[in-house]
């Protein structure tokens, strides 16, 4: 069984190549993802829904393991200023992720 930061790493190469379909293999049914400006998508249907129509963008750092956590930091271009993010992804007992949250760093 993969561990916590194996699994980012394989969800990131889907979420760069902007694929929905190849994330959600490690999103659980009832994932949230919650973006840094306070957006909410709940359940596979939203989040992949939310994946397709924001496509990967910015410079992210390799993952982190933070405990049961694993953490990402990177910059995106947001109206002509950089602004440095983290996200925590979070995982539930069958190893899925169930919430990725994006905040400023």
């Amino acid at each position: 069984m993969a561990d916590n930061l194996s699994i980012v790493k394989e969800y990131g190469k889907f979420r760069k190549a902007n694929d929905a379909q190849g994330c959600a293999k490690y999103l659980s049914d009832d994932c949230v993802i919650s973006t840094a400006l306070g957006q909410k998508y709940k359940g596979i249907a939203e989040c992949k829904k939310y994946i397709d129509s924001n496509k990967f963008e910015g410079e992210w750092e390799q993952p982190v393991a933070k405990g049961d956590e694993v953490l990402m930091t990177g910059t995106v271009k947001r109206m002509m200023m950089k602004v440095k993010l983290v996200a925590t992804y979070k995982f539930n007992a069958d190893r899925k992720i169930c919430s990725i949250d994006t905040s400023r760093a």
